[in-house]
């Protein structure tokens, strides 16, 4: 049989509604999308709120995306519907693709995008100054300027952490930082250690009532070692490098003989180690220029002198190693140590 449009009177090799797809898709009868879409975002973090939650993980379009999809009314006979949406001002600039019968069809839509901006409920929180639980941050080493600008570096570049921090305090001791979610503060003070090297306590502290019920704020004494891979220190007198540290463990290589020493952080004595201040010795870049049995014969690539030394590390004639000068002595370090 002979199939017709009643609006265009087109033969088509089907109609629906009466309508070939073109004409049902003029009509607006394929897809119908919001005039409006309102949505709340956080105006200091841009995070977006989702019936009564706040998220901060989803981009605006996507969100808008989703939106659309879940508030259009589609065709009863409309299959593999897609959706595509971008913003360009106050505006969403919107596609719909679907499959009506043997036939695609699209059409474009401009939509109202309305943007309340508020604090969410954590920003407000963090300009209060509120926290939850406070992290004091100090080392067993010299709380030294590069460890201290390393873990401030690490801890507000992290997208993980920097959302829930309230204040930092910088003191001649260590760092104190004022966390907004005592859950957050404890994974700070476990990814701290797990970079630096340390251990952890905890205590309570009364902080009142709230709503009738007492409230107490957390307190996490974390103490780091407060060295960094590659430092040069004495171990029971003889120089050592940092090789690893991280959880409660700290690694160093001897340079007199390439040997690992592992020691568990919290039970080192300060006597066994110590932290050789920069001005006491010298680093010089350095190449191996031949192995001789156990000795290795290095060069200084900045005034020429030749050491021959023990061979503590694998290396080869040609690598490109360290000379550590300290105390009328040389030492090899394999940058494989560094």
């Amino acid at each position: 049989m002979r199939k017709f449009c009643v609006r265009c009177g087109a033969e088509v090799p089907e109609v629906i509604d009466g309508l070939c797809p073109n004409c049902l898709l003029h009509e607006g009868k394929v897809f119908t999308l919001p005039k409006e879409i309102k949505i709340t975002t956080c105006s200091l973090c841009g995070s977006i709120k989702v019936g009564n939650k706040w998220v901060s993980d989803i981009p605006i379009e996507d969100y808008v995306r989703k939106i659309i999809a879940s508030s259009m009314v589609v065709h009863r006979d409309v299959r593999n519907v897609s959706v595509e949406a971008g913003i360009e001002g106050g505006t969403v600039v919107a596609r719909v693709r679907g499959s009506l019968g043997r036939t695609t069809v699209e059409s474009d839509f401009i939509i109202k995008l309305s943007v309340g901006k508020v604090l969410c409920p954590q920003c407000i929180k963090i300009k209060g100054n509120y926290f939850e639980a406070l992290v004091q941050i100090r080392s067993i080493f010299e709380f030294r300027d590069i460890f201290k600008d390393h873990i401030l570096n690490n801890i507000l570049n992290s997208n993980l952490f920097s959302r829930y921090i309230s204040g930092v305090e910088l003191l001649r001791e260590g760092i104190d930082v004022k966390v907004i979610n005592q859950g957050m503060a404890r994974k700070l003070s476990s990814s701290l250690v797990s970079t630096y090297g340390g251990y952890t306590t905890s205590s309570w502290m009364d902080a009142g009532f709230s709503s009738g019920r007492k409230r107490s704020k957390l307190t996490i004494s974390t103490r780091l070692l407060g060295l960094m891979p590659c430092d040069i220190v004495l171990f029971k007198g003889s120089p050592a490098i940092v090789h690893s540290l991280g959880g409660e463990v700290v690694k160093f290589k001897l340079l007199t003989s390439g040997e690992l020493v592992k020691l568990h952080i919290p039970r080192m004595s300060l006597d066994e180690v110590k932290l050789l201040n920069r001005n006491s010795y010298e680093l010089l870049n350095a190449k191996v220029v031949n192995l001789v049995n156990d000795k290795v014969v290095v060069k200084d690539l900045g005034r020429g002198l030749v050491f021959e030394l023990p061979l503590t590390d694998k290396v080869g004639v040609g690598s490109k190693v360290k000379l550590l000068i300290y105390g009328g002595n040389a030492y090899m370090i394999s940058t494989r140590s560094e």
